[in-house]
């Protein structure tokens, strides 16, 4: 079981602002415009899909790295079962990934970008892939796996199924898929579409 919270930020301004999430594990993720972290000694400025898997007790500052507001967000979550920090420790702790550091490899249907398939402090595996997905086209048929799902979107319009009800989304909306639940996602927009999926347990 997890406990899930995603909040949607905008820095206006070149103010510098902390990051604390001593209990919990953090998952950010650019939206707009250019973010700088701070985090121990170093420091990366980050575009849009970029994203920074933090671990608790690290903390880290933010700030809008250009005149133009950034807009980013944030998914904070815990386990009801113990957090193991050595686990994280041993996979390389908390991690930073540029949008433009991801190979990007096409397919019939669009492409797909690998972020991260690690275990971490909150969980025993996290997957997160970015996929893009042709005008008209499914991904796949409707299926079920162990791990939940999250899908959140950064472009264009989608439909997604789960179970047996169909919603609608697009940039800035976040579907969930349960465990074990059949569900399958639809470009319905016009051009491309672009997701995250993040996979966990």
């Amino acid at each position: 079981m997890y406990q899930v919270q995603m909040t949607s930020n905008i820095i206006a301004d070149r103010k510098k602002i902390p990051l604390h999430h001593t209990s919990k594990e953090c998952l950010l993720i650019v939206k707009s415009g250019t973010l700088l972290l701070s985090m121990k000694d170093s420091s990366w400025s980050l575009g849009k899909g970029s994203v920074a898997l933090i671990m608790p007790p690290e903390n880290c500052w933010l700030q809008n790295a250009s005149t133009q507001p950034c807009e980013f967000y944030v998914l904070s979550y815990t386990s009801k079962k113990s957090e193991d920090e050595q686990r994280a420790v041993n996979t390389g702790g908390s991690v930073v990934v540029e949008w433009d550091q991801i190979v990007f490899t096409s397919h019939d249907k669009g492409g797909i970008r690998r972020f991260l398939d690690r275990p971490t402090a909150m969980l025993e595996k996290f997957e997160m892939h970015a996929t893009t997905l042709k005008e008209g086209l499914k991904s796949h048929d409707p299926h079920t796996h162990r791990a939940a799902e999250i899908i959140l979107m950064l472009d264009g319009n989608t439909e997604m199924q789960v179970g047996n009800n169909f919603y609608k989304g697009n940039a800035g909306d976040m579907y969930y898929a349960p465990s074990n639940v059949s569900h399958a996602i639809r470009n319905d927009g016009k051009g491309d579409c672009v997701y995250f999926a993040f996979q966990f347990q």
